[in-house]
């Protein structure tokens, strides 16, 4: 309560300096914390009341024009968060719509003089606010035409984009909330005013295009979204109007030119008796061939699945024709026409965009042109064949393009179901023969390899023949594993170990590893160079051992041991230079224990591992230790709700694979933390609790507060019949022995430590370490400390703020 008291007047004060003093604020993010800082503090009018709002925004908005811009601003965003309160506004309402009255009143009568566009930009964002409730709404209605038409003269007095995009925001926000209001007589008047406006300055942007003036689109491009708006909401456009957007097509371009298209494309969705799809056709073939095929291209695509069939052959047409044409899959006529196609597609740089747009707005409208796109990819690498059939001037354009190689491929994973198995067959051979070229940049490999894992259950039903496309894949494959550049290398792997992740309930996959000794490969990549290829094999070939016959068969061929492979990844994660490798090393730790491979491990290899996991928890890299963290987690899951088995479990490893069940008997439970913490899971967990990463801090205290939790009950009552057992039979006797000269024994010493241990744990407590747990901003926690900074700054004097920091 004291605190509330102390924010409260701190407000006052704030809002009596900004009402009474000329401030000037030079940086208003203070005041952006502010309002949002209001925006959750002031719920209702006791509050608004007592710390001096309702005042402040009283004096303000009689001098909106003379006071501070950010002033000002923040007066107009206090009033819209007011407002947006339902029950505020309807407490406050003649209050609070006489502020907006004034200050819309104000804005527009200076404008030219002194307003800046920030306060209308303020104003509007308001009224925004105002449309999320019915109330609101309601009042924006009554005084509709006035803000629309406000609207439209601020659009076209001032090219501000933040202002723009606020006006044009609240003008379709009204627009859509109108259009689902259940009282829709009262906003008919200034939905027709809207319609009006839009429809003469498209009028008056298209007469001036026709007569070749220069048009800036600051106006045209809003007019635009909003006309996209009521069509959405299924309003009745005048057919004038849509003949002028229609115009707007041939003349304009960019964003103006697209969003005319998307306009007509979704009323041609919705069967707009309006629109006569016939001529755009007309148009968009004019266009074609007068050279602009780009442009006939953006036109033809997004009208083409919502066209009649006559008119989507004749899109379809548009849109296939610049690759049939390179592909040389039909000849053109010695007409004029086809003379500026020629020529636009010799151009390299036009070409290859023409091309690669091409392919795009297929993958869109989903058109089946596989074997049109099937000769263009071989064309990108053939040096004779089917290059042969394409015009000479071209044939420079399309040679090695990468990026029409990459378009290719992902046409080809968008659609590549609706081939037929051959022609995907050959779409495989044509990815084989591409990943094998040793000069292939680093994406187009990775799209490529891609499309071979779409393709990949194809590639393995093909592996009868020696010359099958499982052999070819396994050859390019080990190719790439032993190229020069390890950028190569690391893809292949990284597309290996996608693979079997995607396929890992596929035996055969495994097989085909197998059977080409592809894991061989892979383990003889943990020894590369570069620390990416080293960790990508590592995270492979976590996938390839957990199936047990791939592990037996790698052990066997590559003539190793169990204990050869653990060590190896021990020595990574333990000395790896590259936290990548280190990382990649500590999952395959992790894999291993989830797998319960662990269990069969030799017991100085498994206290091999368990030191070195723990070690690891002092790694630079955060990564590294989350993983470490998320070992234990694992382990803790286990072996805290292991059922009694007449197996004793081992007492180097807390784990077993017998159900789990919810209770341990006390016996169990004792021999199960003793475990643990010899195991150094107890220390490790502690120890990441102070760590200086806050993501390894609270993975650790989460995964503490869950033992405790779960199992916190039974952990204390461990305590106290050991605080029992060391009273009745062990403390005389320990002390005995510190009184000697030898002191403890290290079995006592360690008997001691243990339950030092779990005291500490029991003790432990997350709210302790809240502060480093906590990322919000520092006036999230303290607003006071906000609004003395705000104090602060407003009443700094102009020779303080020019004095030199010594530091």
């Amino acid at each position: 309560m004291a605190e509330n008291e102390h924010i409260i007047n701190a407000l006052k004060n704030v809002f009596f300096t900004f009402a009474s003093c000329n401030v000037t604020i030079k940086d208003d993010s203070y005041l952006l914390k502010l309002a949002d800082f209001l925006d959750t503090y002031l719920i209702d009018r006791k509050i608004a009341t007592e710390c001096g709002v309702l005042d402040f925004l009283e004096t303000v908005t009689h001098r909106l024009l003379d006071c501070d811009t950010n002033v000002a601003v923040l007066c107009l965003r206090i009033t819209g968060i007011l407002a947006a309160r339902g029950t505020l506004f309807t407490q406050l309402q003649p209050f609070l719509t006489n502020i907006l009255i004034q200050a819309h009143e104000r804005i527009m009568k200076e404008w030219e003089v002194t307003v800046c566009p920030d306060l209308a930009g303020a104003l509007y964002h308001t009224y925004s606010r105002l449309l999320t409730f019915n109330e609101g709404y309601q009042w924006i209605c009554q005084r509709g035409k006035d803000i629309v038409s406000t609207a439209w003269d601020l659009l076209q007095r001032d090219s501000s984009f933040f202002l723009t995009q606020v006006v044009t925001k609240c003008l379709e926000t009204l627009w859509v909330v109108g259009s689902v209001s259940e009282d829709g007589q009262n906003d008919e008047n200034w939905k027709l005013f809207h319609i009006e406006r839009i429809q003469s300055i498209i009028g008056d942007f298209t007469e001036r295009i026709c007569r070749g003036q220069t048009i800036k689109c600051s106006l045209l491009q809003p007019a635009l979204d909003l006309i996209y708006t009521c069509a959405q909401s299924n309003f009745p456009l005048d057919r004038e109007l849509l003949k002028n957007i229609i115009k707007l097509l041939s003349e304009t371009e960019g964003s103006v030119f697209s969003t005319a298209v998307k306009i007509l494309s979704l009323l041609v969705a919705q069967r707009n008796e309006n629109i006569e799809v016939c001529t755009l056709v007309k148009l968009s073939k004019t266009v074609f061939f007068n050279g602009n095929i780009l442009k006939a291209m953006e036109l033809a695509a997004p009208l083409y699945p919502h066209c009649p069939k006559a008119d989507a052959d004749e899109f379809e047409k548009i849109l296939l024709l610049p690759v049939e044409f390179v592909t040389g899959s039909f000849e053109p006529d010695k007409s004029s026409d086809f003379h500026v196609l020629r020529t636009v597609m010799s151009k390299s740089s036009q070409c290859s965009r023409i091309l690669c747009k091409a392919l795009s707005w297929l993958v869109d409208v989903k058109k089946s042109a596989f074997e049109q796109v099937l000769k263009l990819l071989k064309c990108t690498y053939y040096s004779g064949g089917q290059l042969e059939t394409v015009p000479r001037s071209i044939q420079r354009v399309l040679l090695n393009n990468r990026k029409l190689q990459q378009s290719c491929v992902m046409y080809f994973l968008s659609c590549g179901e609706m081939a037929d198995t051959i022609t995907q067959r050959a779409v495989v051979h044509c990815l084989i023969d591409l990943v094998k070229d040793t000069s292939l940049d680093t994406v187009t490999f990775e799209k490529c390899t891609a499309g071979l894992q779409f393709f990949f259950l194809l590639v393995l039903d093909d592996q009868k023949s020696i010359e099958s496309l499982a052999t070819e894949l396994a050859t390019a494959v080990q190719h790439n594993l032993c190229g020069i550049h390890w950028e190569t290398r690391d893809s292949t792997l990284e597309f290996l170990r996608r693979v079997l992740e995607e396929k890992k309930n596929q035996p055969k996959v495994f097989q085909w590893v197998t059977d080409h000794q592809l894991h061989i490969h892979i383990w003889q990549c943990i020894h590369d160079q570069e620390s990416y290829v080293r960790g990508t094999a590592i995270r492979t070939l976590a996938v390839l051992v957990s199936v047990p016959f791939v592990w037996d068969s790698l052990i066997m061929q590559a003539q190793l041991t169990e204990e050869d492979v653990i060590t190896k990844i021990l020595s990574v994660l333990e000395s790896d230079t590259e936290a990548f490798a280190r990382r990649s090393a500590a999952e395959f730790i992790v894999s291993l224990n989830k797998d319960e491979k662990m269990l069969k491990l030799t017991e100085i290899l498994t206290d091999n591992v368990f030191s070195t996991m723990n070690s690891a928890i002092k790694d630079f890299d955060w990564e590294v230790k989350l993983t470490v963290l998320q070992f234990w987690e694992d382990i803790l899951q286990k072996q805290l709700g292991l059922q009694r088995s007449d197996d004793p479990v081992p007492p180097y490893l807390p784990l077993s694979t017998v159900t789990r069940q919810p209770d341990l008997t006390k016996n169990e439970l004792q021999r199960c933390f003793e475990s643990l913490w010899r195991l150094g899971c107890w220390d490790t967990l502690m120890y990441a609790v102070d760590d200086y990463d806050i993501t390894v801090v609270e993975k650790s205290c989460q995964t503490i507060q869950n033992l405790i939790n779960t199992n916190g009950k039974e952990l204390r009552e461990l305590e106290e019949n050991w605080e029992e057992e060391n009273l009745i039979h062990c403390a005389p006797k320990a002390r005995h022995k510190l009184e000697g000269a030898n002191g403890c024994s290290s079995e006592k010493q360690e008997w001691y430590q243990m339950r030092v241990t779990l005291q500490t744990l029991l003790k432990f407590k997350a709210s302790d370490h809240k502060d480093c747990l906590q990322t919000t901003d520092m006036y999230d926690k303290n607003p006071l400390d906000l609004l003395q900074d705000i104090l602060l700054s407003c009443t700094s004097t102009e020779e303080e703020e020019n004095t030199i920091d010594c530091y």
